[in-house]
């Protein structure tokens, strides 16, 4: 069990995983939106709109960039810093709510002064193993 004095550094990577399932839910959703009755033009811009969000998706996800795109965090205890796409730290705290199993890794944090909620999503192979590994036993035990 990590002591409350470590702490916990992830930098995330690419993950193909994520940008395979962002594109299945899009083809989904398109499915969906393909055999829904209506005006085939209302069904034509929905499915032009989540094609087009889905591609932008899996783009920021890819470079990592953006105001939201953790790059990378550090934790300790629970406290957290997370870095986004644009390479600025956010200090903030974790949050009840996030999530541990071996196929997902879910960080619920909150930006110091923030109102709301952040969430940053980890698959296996976005972090080094034992980077990830040490994240989720803190987060189990935080």
């Amino acid at each position: 069990m990590d002591r409350d004095g470590d702490l916990v550094v992830c930098e995330l990577q690419y993950s193909g995983a994520a940008a395979a399932f962002l594109g299945a839910a899009a083809l989904a959703t398109i499915a969906v939106i393909a055999f829904t009755p209506g005006p085939a033009s209302w069904r034509i811009v929905l499915a032009t709109f989540v094609a087009c969000a889905a591609l932008e998706a899996i783009h920021a996800q890819a470079l990592r960039r953006g105001p939201r795109a953790a790059s990378a965090l550090a934790a300790h205890g629970r406290a957290i810093q997370v870095r986004d796409g644009n390479g600025r730290w956010c200090a903030g705290e974790i949050r009840v709510g996030s999530f541990v199993a071996p196929w997902l890794t879910i960080v619920r944090w909150r930006p110091a002064g923030g109102r709301w909620d952040r969430t940053v999503l980890i698959l296996p192979g976005m972090a080094a193993p034992e980077a990830l590994r040490r994240l989720r036993v803190l987060l189990r035990w935080a």
